[in-house]
């Protein structure tokens, strides 16, 4: 088992430091809502309970315990096969990692929202939307974090990462084919 590096445990730290940062200056700063890219995006406070989405509201303490497993998984599963994957691996494992982490730490904080209530939960403050459809539609994307979007990058890079495995292992197939069939035209 190859040992794991620094720059791995490090980013993994700077991910989780940078969105509990944006989330507390989230709570602190958004009393209303900031368009930041009129009809198209805005920061909007909202705390979210469940799981992804706000799905399952109502059980806080599941989706507690499914994240901290979810970390200890991906963990493991880091630690024991990261030596036979590509950097696109590493970084892809250190974005969920960070994004997992920074949400699961949000699950035990208390904070104080601008209107002064005590709440605990994930902090979402990203509002993706087109302004200009019907308005009886909901075109909102539902609201994240940094998190978020740490983890939705880092699996799309675990996408490409097991795929370049796959054409590696296809390559050297590939490759040994060749130099079997070359031996064996050179033995009749």
């Amino acid at each position: 088992m190859k040992k794991v590096s620094a720059w791995f445990i490090i980013s993994i730290i700077i991910l989780t430091i940078l969105d509990l940062l944006a989330k507390k200056w989230a709570t602190v700063s958004l009393a209303s809502p900031i368009d930041v890219v009129p009809n198209m995006l805005r920061f909007f406070l909202q705390v979210n309970t469940g799981g992804i989405f706000g799905i399952g509201e109502k059980y806080p303490i599941l989706f507690t315990i499914l994240s901290g497993l979810a970390i200890l998984l991906l963990s493991t599963y880091y630690i024991m096969t990261h030596h036979q994957y590509s950097k696109t691996f590493d970084v892809s494992m250190a974005l969920i990692l960070g994004g997992a982490l920074g949400n699961f730490i949000d699950r035990f904080v208390s904070f104080v929202l601008p209107n002064g209530r005590l709440d605990k939960g994930v902090i979402d403050f990203i509002d993706m939307y087109w302004g200009f459809c019907d308005p009886t539609l909901n075109c909102h994307w539902p609201n994240y974090n940094l998190a978020d979007a740490f983890v939705s990058i880092g699996f799309f890079l675990l996408v490409i990462a097991f795929i370049q495995v796959e054409m590696k292992i296809r390559n050297e197939a590939k490759i040994e084919a060749v130099k079997e069939k070359e031996e064996n035209e050179i033995e009749s």
